[in-house]
Order: structure tokens, then C-alpha cells, then sequence
């Protein structure tokens, strides 16, 4: 149980990188600000100003946002595929939401090892940060993605063939993901 919740504590001292999480790239909220999303989803004109004011009250202060308003006003195959799009574009770094380790049954062992190579790229990250000057933020950003998406696929790695398939029915149908990782 302690060693569950030291590799809790760890993923959410890397999660609270962005000042609010609610808007942090990859987030419902985050995605559900994006037209394509929105245009995947089908959202009405109504469910887009609701997201439209949720993003811009959590743009304007640091406390998490609810979206459990929002969540009543959309369709359940809505909320299906917004999750399937999260897991999408999260990658392997979905694999510290908890309802993604219970859906795929992970061990603790897998959930340690996971943590762990999160951390280590993180840790690493932060160094290069330090050290590296970009040509502009866009470059950073960039950069940042890029060295995230190479630790998720890293943290795949510790599935099984079985946690695999069902990671790949979590995600559903491909969509293209330009444009929605930042």
C-alpha cells in the first residue's frame, strides 16, 4: 500500500506542472476547446458556449474547473468518445489515470515501473530545460511534447498483449492528433 501511494505522490507532483490542470494539453477541457473535438463530438452550439466559459474561468484562475455541468449537458457516446480522445492523446501517459489502471488491471509492479520511467523523463527534462536555450516558445513547446510522447511510448511498453488491446479499444477509433496536443 505504501509503495501504491509513494507512486501516487509521484504522479501528481508531475501532474500539477500546469498552473491549472483543467486547461493542462490533453485534459477534457483542454480538447474540448479544440473545433475538431468539438466537430467529432457533434457538440451543439449551446455545449460549445458552455466549454467556451469553462475555458476561459479556468484560463482566468488556478482551481481545477468542474466540468460535471458540461458532462450533464453532453450525450453518453459524447462523453465516450471525449474520454477515447483523452486516452489518445495522452498516449502512454494515460496509464496514470486510475481509472485507466483499474480498466487495465495493473499490477503494482507495473504501476511502480510506469511511475518510474515518468519521473526519471521528467527529471531529465527539467535538467535540459535548465540548460538549452529554444529559438522561440513554440520550439519549447515542441520540444517538451515530444520528450513526453517518447516517455508515454516508453511506459507502453510494460503492458501486456492483453493490457494492449485493451488500451487500444480505451483510445477508439483513431483521429488525427495534430493540433490537439498543445
Amino acid at each position: 500500500m505504501l509503495r501504491l501511494v509513494a507512486v501516487v505522490a509521484v504522479l501528481l507532483v508531475v501532474a500539477t506542472a500546469w498552473a491549472n490542470e483543467s486547461i493542462a494539453p490533453g485534459s477534457p477541457l483542454a480538447l474540448l476547446s479544440k473545433p475538431k473535438v468539438q466537430e467529432e463530438l457533434k457538440l451543439s452550439a449551446e455545449q460549445i458556449a458552455a466549454v467556451k466559459q469553462l475555458y476561459e474561468a479556468a484560463s482566468r484562475d488556478d482551481k481545477p474547473i468542474s466540468l460535471e455541468n458540461l458532462k450533464k449537458q453532453m450525450k453518453p457516446e459524447q462523453l465516450t468518445r471525449l474520454r477515447q480522445l483523452v486516452v489518445q492523446v495522452r498516449g502512454g501517459a494515460a496509464l496514470a489515470d486510475p481509472e485507466v489502471v483499474k480498466e487495465l488491471q495493473l499490477s503494482l509492479t507495473q504501476q511502480r515501473k510506469i511511475a518510474e520511467v515518468w519521473k526519471n523523463h521528467e527529471e531529465d527534462l527539467r535538467q535540459i530545460l535548465q540548460v538549452t536555450r529554444f529559438r522561440s516558445p513554440e520550439a519549447m513547446r515542441k520540444f517538451i511534447l515530444e520528450h513526453r510522447r517518447g516517455a508515454g511510448k516508453e511506459m507502453l511498453k510494460f503492458l501486456t498483449e492483453e493490457q494492449t488491446a485493451a488500451f487500444k479499444k480505451l483510445q477508439g477509433d483513431p483521429i488525427d492528433l495534430k493540433g490537439l496536443e498543445d
